[in-house]
């Protein structure tokens, strides 16, 4: 069954919008500021996500400062799917910059972007050798490097861990570095 928010303006904002295991469509429209949560939108356990915006649609991510984390969408062995909006992160108070990842991508997740505004580092990443794969497709969009980290776009394992991610790209206008371990 697929369930369809026509906005988000059902979510409270400062809380991360949860998507485990199920199918849904949702539109941005309007800002949506998580803060002190480790993600504003986290698909996992089989989701699979769309996301559309209108004009007014945005992701903005704080700092969880218990973990360090500031990430607006995370994929966690789900499907997601971005067709427009724009994603930032403005963690305040921020020590270590390694987990502030504006996408991030993790247990076989699979990720496909076909256009938006991201204003920080897409990270896909496989945490550990029993999860080694998934794939990321980016056919639109426009990828900035912030304050934070001066990659937009990283691909690759962490802990050592071989990794089979299928990483395709075909559209969108890149400004920082790609890296690819």
């Amino acid at each position: 069954m697929v369930s369809s928010f026509a906005c988000i303006s059902a979510f409270a904002a400062d809380e991360c919008m949860k998507f485990d295991g199920v199918t849904e469509k949702i539109t941005l429209d309007r800002e949506y500021f998580v803060d002190d949560e480790q993600c504003a939108i986290l698909a996992m356990n089989d989701a699979e996500l769309t996301i559309d915006a209108t004009e007014d649609g945005a992701v903005i991510a704080g700092l969880n400062e218990e973990d360090g984390l500031s990430i607006a969408v995370w994929a966690h062995d789900a499907n997601v799917v971005i067709n427009s909006g724009y994603y930032e992160n403005t963690p305040d108070n921020l020590v270590d910059p390694s987990h502030v990842d504006l996408i991030y991508a993790s247990k076989g997740a699979n990720i496909t972007i076909n256009g938006g505004t991201f204003n920080g580092s897409i990270d896909f990443q496989t945490p550990n050798a029993a999860a080694n794969k998934g794939t990321l497709t980016i056919t639109g969009g426009t990828f900035n490097a912030n304050a934070y980290k001066t990659d937009v776009l990283y691909v690759g394992g962490s802990h050592s861990a071989t990794i089979d991610i299928a990483a395709s790209v075909s559209g969108g206008t890149f400004k920082g570095e790609i890296t690819e371990t």
